[in-house]
């Protein structure tokens, strides 16, 4: 599970709030052998680091085509 985990190139944007990352972090490293879940994505986007929440539109555009230069 690990090699999938981290060959995969993906964008990670959880619900998460800031408190739970460090035990989310710690589950993955401790199920999967990955360090932290951070080494399994190319960038992610917290919705408390951000200041938007799901499935509000704009944390949508601003991580798809502002931050990405990415046009669906």
């Amino acid at each position: 599970m690990a090699a999938e985990l981290t060959s995969t190139i993906q964008y990670f944007l959880p619900q998460y709030q800031c408190i739970h990352v460090k035990a989310f972090s710690k589950i993955i490293s401790d199920t999967h052998g990955v360090g932290t879940f951070e080494n399994c994505f190319d960038k992610i986007y917290l919705s408390c680091n951000v200041g938007l929440r799901k499935p509000n539109a704009e944390i949508f555009d601003l991580i798809v085509v502002k931050e990405n230069n990415l046009d669906l």
